[in-house]
């Protein structure tokens, strides 16, 4: 799979198609998804791909790091840096 397959499947129901926080899987989920074009204004590659790798404790946010590849999360932060 590419960048936006993966985004698509393994990110999309929580964060949204455009990455904003809004998918219905994240609808009620507290703290709700972070609108992820806001947070990578603000943050490295580094750390988004950190935070993909070992997930956020006491939120929803999962670790990946055993599912997706180091590569495959590396192009899910550059899909990510294109959400507007």
């Amino acid at each position: 799979m590419g960048a936006v397959e993966d985004f698509n499947t393994y990110c999309e129901s929580c964060h949204g198609a455009a990455g904003l926080g809004d998918g219905t899987a994240g609808q009620g989920l507290n703290p709700p998804p972070a609108n992820l074009p806001q947070v990578a204004a603000q943050v490295g590659d580094d750390y988004l791909f950190w935070r993909i790798s070992e997930g956020k404790l006491g939120t929803p946010m999962v670790s990946w790091a055993g599912v997706l590849s180091e590569e495959q999360i590396w192009q899910v932060v550059a899909y990510i840096r294109t959400l507007k």
